[in-house]
């Protein structure tokens, strides 16, 4: 395995254990067992580091809902989508908080369209409706951000699971 790929898998492990603001390069590069300037005979700084683990975790994630895609039809497409958001930024929610932070201030073109393209691909599964893509899109990240917050447990009914919520609050967005 190449350096580069060992010091991406390494970030992003060492992101989920101690989170996105405290990603230390030395650490990722002492743990690979290379000096602490390695890192940079691969990438040119920091944010560039960053945008490459921001671009792996969109391919993942854009991968998945590919299959779902290809698994699902009609409405349950959308909602199994959605389903599997809302538990991937739970699950990543380090992962995921660098991918939204690092999407929203990058200049770099390469993961601007795998943004944009994932995003297509959920919109195309409305039949183009970018508004309701949009409010759908809104309702599944707010609902993972407010569950990673810890401030979600005082609304959350024990009565359903997890899965069950997020279909029911989509479902009611699609059929108005």
């Amino acid at each position: 395995m190449s350096l580069k790929k060992r010091l991406l898998e390494k970030s992003i492990e060492l992101l989920e254990k101690r989170g996105f603001d405290r990603l230390s390069f030395r650490e990722v590069a002492k743990e690979c067992g290379v000096s602490h300037n390695a890192p940079y005979s691969h990438f040119k700084n920091r944010k560039e580091i960053l945008e490459e683990i921001a671009k792996i975790g969109f391919l993942q994630f854009r991968e998945k809902i590919d299959e779902i895609v290809k698994e699902e039809n009609g409405v349950d497409r959308v909602l199994e989508i959605g389903v599997f958001y809302v538990k991937s930024a739970i699950e990543h929610k380090e992962l995921w908080k660098l991918m939204f932070e690092m999407s929203a201030n990058s200049s770099n073109v390469e993961l601007l369209q795998i943004v944009g393209e994932t995003f297509q691909v959920f919109t195309a599964q409305l039949d183009g409706n970018l508004d309701l893509a949009l409010q759908l899109w809104s309702t599944v990240h707010g609902f993972a951000t407010l569950y990673n917050s810890g401030n979600f447990d005082k609304y959350f009914s024990k009565d359903r699971t997890l899965d069950e919520t997020i279909r029911d609050i989509l479902i009611t967005k699609i059929e108005v």
